[in-house]
């Protein structure tokens, strides 16, 4: 279990507008924007989430799917020996079948530990 207020994810995504999850006990923290005047701030109980991390040789690949206001937040990060961590977030409305938006974080930026959140981590592409 994280730390009281665990920074589990952050970036600055290209648009300019950092995003942060975070972990206090058995709860998610999720905040979008400044963190002064944020856009949207809202919790999930870790046993309502969805997650999951995989290795394939140098490369690794975590997830963490959130739920607010009829809408999916899927946060995807992507790691590379010897190259910075690239990060998604997309957006969905629930039962959707396309997402309703991607936004993508600066090259640099993204620093995560989403890895935690899963029990086990398995080849991917398995």
């Amino acid at each position: 279990m994280a730390s009281a207020n665990e920074v589990l994810f952050s970036c600055t995504t290209t648009n300019g507008k950092p995003v942060q999850l975070s972990q206090s006990g058995d709860t998610l923290h999720y905040r979008f924007g400044a963190a002064n005047k944020p856009e949207l701030v809202f919790s999930n109980r870790t046993a309502d989430i969805e997650n999951g991390s995989c290795n394939s040789g140098n490369s690794s690949h975590s997830w963490v799917l959130l739920r607010n206001g009829g809408y999916d937040y899927m946060i995807s990060a992507h790691d590379q020996t010897g190259k910075p961590s690239q990060a998604t977030l997309d957006v969905y409305r629930i039962n959707a079948k396309a997402n309703s938006a991607t936004l993508i974080c600066r090259s640099g930026s993204v620093r995560h530990q989403l890895s935690r959140l899963s029990s086990s981590i398995s080849p991917c592409g398995q």
